[in-house]
């Protein structure tokens, strides 16, 4: 009998979709160091725990300059929201953060937008807001 790894009992999800479904939306850029990502990604787990809360939504449009670190903090937050049973899309990202998601292999684990939006210099990075997308 060979031993490996005891697989994590899945937690069931009780969300149930609907056209009121809520979201969080998260604002991330570069600078966000792996201490500050950590709280980030427990107050998204948080929020997550109101059923009504159904999608994590990244801004990253305060990512100019994207490197390995804003890719962790992404995906750190996606890990936090999907543990949860939400789903997560990546907005306003450019063609440079497009383009290291889709070689690092995971720009289908965290989608962007449709189209690369104009960066906004006002936007601070992570505050998150809770907004009704109905």
């Amino acid at each position: 009998m060979t031993e490996g790894p005891v697989p994590r009992p899945r937690r069931q999800d009780t969300r149930q979709p609907g056209p009121a479904g809520r979201e969080i939306v998260v604002v991330v850029d570069g600078s966000l160091g792996p201490a500050q990502v950590a709280v980030l990604c427990e107050h998204v787990a948080l929020r997550l725990a109101d059923p009504a809360v159904e999608r994590v939504a990244c801004d990253a449009a305060a990512i100019d300059r994207p490197d390995l670190q804003a890719i962790d903090a992404l995906a750190r937050l996606a890990l936090a929201a999907r543990r949860s049973g939400a789903s997560v899309q990546v907005r306003q990202a450019g063609t440079d953060l497009r383009a290291w998601l889709a070689f690092v292999g995971l720009a289908e684990i965290l989608p962007c937008d449709p189209a690369p939006a104009p960066r906004d210099a006002g936007v601070r990075p992570g505050r998150s807001v809770l907004e009704s997308s109905g």
